[in-house]
C-alpha cells in the first residue's frame, strides 16, 4: 500500500490543557483524497478502451483507457495503468497515470510518483510527489497559494 507524505494545515491552535498547565498544539488538516471518496465509484477497467464523454456524479477510477473528456462531480482517479486524453473537470482529482488534456475547476489535485500530466491545471491546490512529470501551466485561484511537494512511502 502506497501512503502519502502530503498533508496540507490550515491552522495551528494551541490549546491550554487545564489540568497539566501545558500548552498542546493541535494541527487540523485534510485528509488524503483517496480517504474522501464516496460510497459509489464507476470504473473503466484495465483492459477497457473507451472513446466519448464520460458523465459521472459519483468518483471514477480509471485503470484503462478514455478518449475524451471526464465532467465528474465527485473524485476523479487515474490509476497508474490509466490513460486519458481529454480535458477532467472534477472537484478533486489524484493522477497516477497519463494525462494530456487539462485539469480545470479542481479544488485539490495530486500528481503521484508515476503520474504524467501534458497540459494545464487549474485548481486552489496541487501537490506533486517526487518523480511526476507534469509539462503545462498552473493557475490556481487564491493568492499565496503554491505547489506542494511531497515523498511517496510504502507502509
Amino acid at each position: 500500500m502506497i501512503g502519502v507524505m502530503w498533508v496540507t494545515f490550515h491552522k495551528n491552535k494551541t490549546k491550554v490543557n487545564e489540568k497539566m498547565g501545558k500548552k498542546q498544539n493541535k494541527k487540523h488538516f485534510k485528509r488524503r483524497l483517496e480517504d474522501q471518496v464516496q460510497s459509489s465509484c464507476s470504473v473503466i477497467a484495465s483492459q477497457s478502451f473507451v472513446q466519448g464523454n464520460v458523465k459521472s456524479q459519483d468518483d471514477l477510477l480509471i485503470s484503462g483507457r478514455l478518449k475524451g473528456d471526464i465532467q465528474c462531480r465527485g473524485m476523479v482517479r487515474l490509476g497508474q495503468d490509466g490513460e486519458v486524453q481529454g480535458d477532467i473537470q472534477s472537484r478533486f482529482a489524484i493522477i497516477e497515470g497519463e494525462l494530456n488534456g487539462d485539469i480545470k475547476d479542481a479544488e485539490q489535485v495530486e500528481i503521484r510518483k508515476t503520474g504524467n500530466i501534458q497540459g494545464n491545471i487549474f485548481t486552489k491546490s496541487l501537490a506533486m510527489a517526487e518523480g511526476s512529470v507534469f509539462q503545462g501551466k498552473i493557475k490556481m485561484a487564491d493568492k499565496g497559494g503554491k505547489p506542494t511537494h511531497f515523498k511517496e512511502k510504502r507502509e
